[in-house]
């Protein structure tokens, strides 16, 4: 768990910078990019934790990962949709 735990942590913190590049080119007021980059923070270790169990219990079923993958994305591209 602790190693996790670690890998969710540093997930958030890279995804969040990694996030950053393409919004801090289209905003002007630094107050929204909060939304964008909360949901950066809470999403990328969600995702992380969530394939690391899915892949480590199923490491052989293609569509399991492929699912996980495919709803992760629609989630943060719904949310960032929503956010501009």
């Amino acid at each position: 768990m602790g190693s996790l735990l670690k890998a969710a942590s540093v997930s958030a913190l890279v995804g969040t910078l990694a996030g950053l590049s393409l919004p801090l080119t289209q905003v002007a007021v630094v107050s929204r990019l909060v939304l964008p980059s909360g949901i950066n923070f809470i999403s990328c270790p969600l995702f992380k934790i969530a394939f690391c169990s899915a892949v480590g219990r199923y490491s052989d079923n293609v569509q399991l990962k492929t699912g996980i993958l495919g709803a992760f994305g629609f989630i943060r591209g719904t949310c960032s949709d929503l956010t501009n």
